[in-house]
C-alpha cells in the first residue's frame, strides 16, 4: 500500500523486475504519472496514464495526489508472452485523509484506461 496526502506530489523510481520475456505495464487508477527520467537520464516531462517497461529498465515519475480521497488500484500486468496467461498484480494507492475505505471490484487483467501509454523502449520489441 502506498499512502499519499491530498494536494501533494510524490516522486517514485520504479525498476522493472519482470521476467526477461515479458514487458510490464503499470497504471494507477484515475491518476496520471509524469515521467521525468528513464534509466537514470532526465527526459522532457511527459504526462501518461500507463508506463511499459522491459526487465531491468528504470523510470522516475511524479504522481500528483489530486483525486478525490479514497483508495485506488495500482495495476501491473504482463505483456507479450505473459499476456496469454493474463499475469497481473495489484497494489493500493491510499489517501491518508480518506473517509472512504473500499475499493472498486478487482479490475482483473484488462485495466488500461486509455491509449496514453509510453513505452520506455518503443523500438526494442
Amino acid at each position: 500500500m502506498f499512502m499519499v496526502k491530498s494536494g501533494k506530489r510524490y516522486r517514485y523510481r520504479m525498476i522493472s523486475a519482470f521476467s526477461t520475456v515479458c514487458l510490464a505495464e503499470v497504471t494507477i487508477e484515475k491518476h496520471f504519472m509524469q515521467i521525468i527520467a528513464t534509466d537514470g537520464e532526465n527526459v522532457q516531462p511527459i504526462l501518461v496514464d500507463a508506463i511499459t517497461l522491459a526487465s531491468g529498465e528504470r523510470v522516475d515519475f511524479v504522481l500528483y495526489a489530486n483525486q478525490t480521497p479514497g483508495f485506488y488500484w495500482l495495476h501491473v500486468r504482463g505483456l507479450g508472452e505473459c499476456q496469454e496467461r493474463q499475469i497481473y498484480q495489484l497494489g493500493i494507492l491510499a489517501y491518508q485523509d480518506s473517509s472512504k475505505s473500499s475499493l472498486s471490484s478487482n479490475p482483473g487483467y484488462y485495466f488500461n484506461q486509455s491509449n496514453n501509454v509510453v513505452s520506455i523502449t518503443p523500438n526494442k520489441y
